[in-house]
């Protein structure tokens, strides 16, 4: 996890080039490597100048979350991904296909102050907002994406637990890369 290094996931192509002093194209090709391809590995952005890259290693990190758990349908259609943040917090996220359709449930609160009867997320009581970078990071790492932008048919991202109680991260999070409105679309009831 990123600890005091950049984590460049939860940033704009401009925000990546003005924290790091770069081009504005660089910015866009790591912005692209990261949200487009789901490359996370910087040595692997082969269109990044080796000194770069090395940078990147030294100074950077792609996401700040790792995969803690999996668990699958057994048909293939469904998969739950339990995610440790930085600060120790714990998430989980939902995908679901039917056909070429892709629905994700994202978290963007870690706990949730409602505490309804019926969910567990809830009992835990609330702790803190994510942020843009940690919701995006759930969809990249749920759907790898590819050169064309993403997989074909994605269909909607919706947000879990908290949807009455909306995340000041889900604005900037719904404008980056395999969240953008103009591929998914995203749940109104979330605004």
């Amino acid at each position: 996890m990123s600890g005091d290094r950049h984590c460049l996931i939860g940033m704009t192509p401009e925000q990546i080039a003005e924290a790091l002093g770069l081009k504005a194209f660089q910015g866009r090709q790591i912005f692209h490597w990261l949200h487009n391809k789901g490359v996370f590995d910087f040595d692997a952005m082969t269109n990044l100048a080796k000194p770069l890259r090395e940078r990147l290693t030294t100074e950077c990190a792609a996401r700040d979350m790792r995969v803690a758990a999996v668990q699958a349908s057994e048909h293939a259609d469904a998969a739950k991904l339990l995610f440790d943040l930085r600060d120790g917090e714990k998430v989980e996220s939902v995908l679901l296909r039917d056909g070429d359709r892709v629905t994700l449930c994202l978290s963007s609160q870690a706990g949730c102050p409602l505490n309804c009867a019926f969910c567990a997320t809830g009992a835990s009581g609330f702790r803190r907002n994510l942020d843009a970078g940690e919701i995006v990071g759930q969809a990249l790492l749920l759907v790898p994406g590819d050169d064309e932008g993403g997989e074909t048919g994605h269909d909607a991202a919706r947000w879990t637990g908290e949807g009455l109680c909306p995340s000041p991260g889900l604005t900037p999070a719904k404008a980056e890369g395999p969240l953008q409105t103009n591929t998914w679309r995203c749940a109104p009831r979330a605004e």
